[in-house]
């Protein structure tokens, strides 16, 4: 459940300047994942998108992430709607402006033509189709589905409930060509 008083962190803390590090190229997966977990929430989103400034060569200005959903399926439509309201047409990430681009899953063709996706739950079967069509492309795989990253569909699972957790799966990124700094590797678990 999305709450409005999850959209505002004008202070810093987490979500701060000390992590709006420069970008290199993100695909969110944020999957609900499974039985007993909660849908996608904005604090999801916001760690997630604040993950990516700890990758290396980052991007300036616009930068559009797609939004990979099912619209026939109500937990991707969801997920989808909890990723626009957390970026909320722009967040700013170091020199980048984070906007979102909605692609249904028939126009999964897409995706290379951005530098950033977010995978919503619910398209658990077009997980495989889209971690090839990446494959060396500099795009990293970001989930809240942590099963995703321990099966090397995504390159980083987050979770904040009961507390923040980000996971890296090390194959993952070495097949989809993507790098993080030392000082992010240091304060994560890697598989």
């Amino acid at each position: 459940m999305i709450r409005a008083h999850q959209r505002t962190n004008a202070g810093g803390g987490l979500f701060g300047r000390a992590l709006c590090l420069p970008v290199l190229t993100a695909i969110l997966c944020l999957g609900a994942g499974g039985e007993g977990q909660c849908g996608t929430t904005v604090k999801d989103v916001l760690i997630s998108v604040r993950t990516l400034g700890f990758l290396k060569n980052p991007p300036e200005g616009l930068s559009d992430f797609a939004v990979i959903y099912d619209p026939a399926n109500p937990d991707s439509t969801r997920d989808k709607t909890a990723v626009y309201d957390a970026i909320d047409g722009g967040t700013p990430i170091g020199p980048a402006i984070i906007r979102t681009a909605p692609i249904p899953v028939t126009e999964l063709h897409r995706i290379k033509n951005y530098r950033y996706i977010l995978i919503t739950s619910g398209i658990d079967s077009y997980i495989p189709k889209i971690r090839q069509m990446i494959q060396g492309s500099g795009i990293v795989t970001i989930t809240t589905n942590l099963n995703y990253v321990a099966s090397g569909d995504c390159v980083l699972g987050v979770s904040s409930d009961p507390k923040v957790q980000v996971l890296l799966n090390r194959n993952a990124a070495s097949d989809a060509a993507v790098s993080f700094s030392t000082s992010f590797r240091m304060m994560i678990q890697e598989m």
